[in-house]
């Protein structure tokens, strides 16, 4: 994805590692939320969790109120999870840890037009926010929506 002259901002969040999980329960995981991957069919976005792992090797998801973000990195029909959210996770989920996040908005491909030629037009115009983990080693998440800070 490559970035716009939007104002970036810090925010304060939680994230949380789930491990590796069985697909089955990433879509449970995600079942209330909007979700971008790719698959042989094309890019897809706001769309609920696929019932099979995607071929391709991440998908993003998002609440609806975009304030609960997962990342799944896809390894065949496992996937490896993190979170973050505005609230702390309820008993039950693994230990969160409070850190700082770098909020901007981006578009999806580059200006040069060398992926998006064959994309919907929904998608190659979307506009998609980023929550970069201020951390040494780190991994982006993804809204499909507007930035809620």
């Amino acid at each position: 994805m490559s970035g716009d002259e939007s104002p970036v901002k810090i925010h304060d969040m939680y994230l949380t590692g789930h491990g590796r999980l069985p697909w089955k329960q990433i879509v449970e995981l995600l079942a209330d939320t909007r979700c971008a991957w790719a698959d042989y069919n094309g890019f897809h976005v706001g769309e609920p969790c696929p019932n099979q792992a995607p071929p391709y090797s991440h998908l993003w998801a998002w609440d609806t109120d975009p304030t609960r973000l997962l990342r799944v990195r896809v390894d065949g029909e496992e996937g490896i999870v993190g979170e973050l959210s505005d609230d702390e996770p309820p008993p039950g989920y693994p230990a969160p840890r409070k850190i700082r996040v770098r909020v901007s908005t981006s578009l999806p491909w580059g200006d040069d037009g060398q992926i998006d030629r064959g994309v919907e037009s929904p998608v190659r115009n979307g506009v998609f926010t980023l929550y970069e983990p201020l951390l040494p080693v780190s991994a982006t998440f993804v809204s499909g929506r507007e930035p809620a800070h």
